[in-house]
């Protein structure tokens, strides 16, 4: 599902903007939603019974290399075919520390610090010696404290209210989990469900999580600049039907999650399988940093060697597969090794992260 939240984010921007194909996947920015309930999902899982400096590492060895390895990759293609955007080295620098004011050399980068301000949240509860105690209340707690802003964000994008603070944009103040933590919360209460902890209450804050999370949906999908007018077979596609559509993928995606999590017992135990199917998740990450740098790159290329639109989706999304793969599979495991020997002098074997 993870790779199929890139892949659906890619592929939505790689299309959206051109006339003839912004029919293809007009609601593939749903994937960002999508990876925050499996970013919570994840770090329950890291966190429970983990120390705050053990888990500490295990969210920078994971969050880190990918991304140094995806800049220190694209920064010199970019500078070197002239499509590096104003203010190149600061971007670089933000695409490296990831919390830094400004944008990184891709858009994509607005959601790692959101990523990084949960961490540090379940970090601070890990330091408190609370973490495991108050497992069932954090998620509660991330779903009330982004309710209100969601449901007034949602009345003001259907023109009820008017409000600046209330604007929904990549920018940094959603470090502070006002709009996405109905998307961690819920992703924590899927991981308790699956350890037969969730009781009848934390199946009410996870439909409500759920429900929110429509709303934070439809907002976005009646911001102007996703009202494409879409053309599909003839008919166009309103601001309106957009969100159903957007609404229609989130539900779809967050079913599979919770029916993976249901069901992860089933899953076979074939070896070969598993690794393939880890390898294709440890694509993801890299894909959803390096995928508009690939764009910048490719695509007047394919607009002029291709008369094919789709086709040049389809070779886009290729060059930036390989990429991802050769980062995932190559570079990072290469870096992450020479930081865990940093970080873990004493570890008899350096490739046992704890993730």
């Amino acid at each position: 599902m993870r790779f199929c939240a890139a892949l659906s984010v890619a592929t939505f921007h790689y299309s959206h903007l051109q006339t003839g194909i912004a029919y293809l996947l007009p609601f593939g920015w749903v994937g960002v939603e999508v990876f925050f309930v499996i970013s919570g999902l994840v770090i329950a899982n890291s966190a429970y019974g983990a120390t705050p400096r053990s888990f500490l590492i295990s969210r920078f060895l994971r969050l880190y290399p990918a991304a140094w390895c995806a800049a220190l990759i694209g920064f010199p293609l970019l500078i070197a075919f002239k499509k590096m955007e104003p203010g190149g080295p600061l971007r670089l620098l933000n695409a490296l520390v990831l919390f830094l004011p400004g944008d990184g050399l891709s858009h994509a980068y607005w959601t790692l610090p959101i990523e990084i301000a949960f961490y540090f949240l379940i970090y601070l509860l890990l330091r408190s010696g609370r973490f495991e105690r108050n497992i069932q209340w954090i998620p509660r707690f991330l779903i009330l404290w982004s309710a209100p802003y969601v449901m007034l964000a949602w009345f003001q994008h259907r023109g009820l209210l008017h409000s600046a603070l209330l604007e929904l944009s990549p920018g940094r103040r959603n470090i502070f989990l006002f709009r996405h933590g109905i998307y961690f919360g819920a992703g924590m209460l899927v991981w308790l469900m699956k350890e037969g902890k969730l009781n009848r209450i934390g199946y009410c804050f996870l439909g409500a999580s759920v429900l929110l999370g429509t709303l934070e949906i439809d907002s976005n999908a009646l911001v102007p600049a996703l009202d494409l007018h879409l053309m599909v077979y003839g008919l166009p596609v309103s601001g309106s039907s957009l969100s159903g559509l957007s609404i229609g993928a989130f539900l779809l995606a967050f079913a599979v999650v919770f029916l993976s999590a249901k069901w992860n017992r089933w899953f076979p135990k074939n070896e070969q399988l598993r690794k393939a199917v880890r390898c294709i998740g440890l694509v993801s990450y890299p894909l959803y940093l390096s995928h508009e740098t690939v764009f910048r790159l490719l695509s007047p290329i394919c607009a002029h060697r291709l008369r094919n639109p789709i086709a040049g989706v389809l070779m886009m999304l290729f060059c930036a597969l390989c990429i991802s793969l050769a980062i995932s599979s190559w570079a990072e495991p290469l870096l992450r090794l020479q930081l865990k020997k940093i970080l873990h002098p004493r570890s008899k074997n350096a490739l046992a992260v704890h993730s």
